[in-house]
């Protein structure tokens, strides 16, 4: 018996109208390789996510931790859940996490990337505003 999930994922895939060669193209796998993570009811964590990512549907993971993750690959441009540890350790000093180097888990490190506000554009001046009132000053 295929568990909960799997079930969802090929309903989720016919709904779309997918056939599973095509989950296999959008996650990046051979076709009898996706078939058979799914004969054992995919039990790796990074398969899942690719499979949650490409189908932008969470399938084992919370609507809400779906979306956190999701923000986060939008705020790095990269998947930090897939990249490898020296390019994550990388990316969190280029951003100026503190003691990047000292963070020993991939976990430890998304949090901190996440943690990291994003810096935000300066407010720009009014003297350089395109309202009425700023012409006429």
């Amino acid at each position: 018996m295929e568990p909960p999930e799997v079930r969802l994922l090929r309903l989720e895939l016919v709904r779309r109208g997918l056939r599973l060669r095509d989950l296999a193209q959008l996650v990046g796998l051979e076709f009898g390789t996706i078939r058979t993570q799914i004969c054992w009811g995919i039990p790796g964590p990074f398969l899942r996510w690719r499979i949650e990512k490409a189908l932008q549907t969470p399938f084992w993971h919370s609507p809400e931790q779906f979306r956190r993750r999701m923000r986060l690959v939008r705020k790095c441009g990269f998947d930090p859940y897939l990249s490898r540890m020296a390019d994550l350790r990388q990316y969190a000093q280029r951003i100026g996490v503190d003691d990047a180097t000292r963070l020993r888990t991939r976990v430890d490190l998304i949090r901190a990337i996440s943690a990291r506000k994003t810096r935000r554009a300066a407010p720009m001046p009014a003297s350089m505003s395109c309202t009425p009132e700023a012409a006429t000053s």
